[in-house]
């Protein structure tokens, strides 16, 4: 399949939550973020993106490591927040499932986010995501109830992952889909490529699924980026599922946004396959990117995918 030229790896995770301060709090004490950039927005341009006739304020913040400017987390306090864009039970609703984070010491991290009273749903628990590369892994909730999974790597004899010095700016964002192989397409299409495909069997109780449920797993990078801004695809076979709306101004994870080269020839490929867009296509000022063109497209799992090119560039 052609793909549509070259594509960055995530540039931002744009979550919704209720308490903007609190979020803040939680993502700087548990992971070392520091905040990037505050704005006050009006919503114009978030309506614009969404196609939506209604304007929805918000006091914004990108969090992530000193420098960083891909993998951050952009959180929008909405001023009059709505329901939680998923139902909370994880294993059944499609689209955006999980926001994964690097740190260097899964146990203090696990302490820290125990005392920010977020949910921890499953314990760490060591095991190999690939014969190279062996976790500490667990799944967690933040404030909002967004799922977090935090792991450590034990070992990585592929070096693919780089440092382990962090803080580490966002490692993948997951996505819940009803067919693993049309969603694939869809990434690869755009321009990313597949570095591991695997069916996990034997961690049910540690995904919370029932006995026999699958774990198709494929996680995909952008070229020459592979140590964050990653997508992972998941598909429980054997469990029917359901999609959710994650527009603004509801709570958790909106959307994720790429950087293209070419807005038009990104946009032709998703849709060639199976995604569709929203709205048309806007104008936007990025924080630490600048003025951009901007549309918005959802995926085959009906996730929410931002792409833009900057003028001028």
């Amino acid at each position: 399949m052609p793909v549509a030229g070259a594509v960055s790896e995530v540039r931002y995770v744009n979550l919704g939550v209720r308490d903007l301060a609190a979020s803040i709090a939680f993502y700087t004490r548990a992971f070392g973020y520091q905040v990037l950039h505050t704005a006050d927005d009006d919503g114009t341009g978030t309506a614009r993106l969404w196609g939506s006739a209604e304007a929805y304020p918000a006091a914004v913040a990108v969090l992530g490591p000193a420098g960083a400017t891909s993998g951050l987390l952009r959180l929008s306090g909405w001023a009059a927040p709505a329901g939680p864009a998923r139902t909370g039970d994880t294993r059944r609703d499609h689209g955006h499932y999980a926001v994964n984070l690097r740190v260097d010491r899964i146990d203090e991290v696990r302490r820290r986010i125990q005392d920010d009273e977020a949910l921890v749903l499953s314990e760490p628990r060591q095991w190999s995501i690939t014969p190279e590369i062996t976790v500490w892994d667990s799944l967690s909730h933040d404030p909002d109830g967004t799922v977090l999974d935090v792991f450590e790597i034990v070992e990585d004899a592929t070096g693919f992952s780089g440092s382990g010095i962090g803080p580490h700016r966002v490692q993948t964002v997951a996505v819940h889909v009803p067919d693993a192989q049309a969603a694939t397409d869809c990434y690869t299409g755009l321009g990313l490529r597949v570095w591991f495909d695997k069916t996990i069997d034997g961690m049910t109780d540690f995904f919370h699924v029932p006995g026999g449920v699958r774990l198709r797993d494929v996680n995909l990078y952008a070229p020459g980026h592979g140590d964050g801004g990653r997508v992972e695809i998941v598909q429980y076979v054997g469990l029917t599922g359901r999609f959710t709306d994650a527009a603004p101004p509801r709570t958790g994870i909106n959307s994720i946004t790429f950087e293209v080269d070419d807005l038009d020839a990104a946009t032709a490929a998703l849709c060639r396959a199976g995604g569709r867009p929203v709205a048309g296509e806007t104008q936007v000022d990025l924080p630490m990117h600048g003025p951009a063109r901007s549309r918005l497209l959802l995926g085959t799992g009906g996730e929410a995918i931002e792409l833009f090119a900057r003028v001028g560039g």
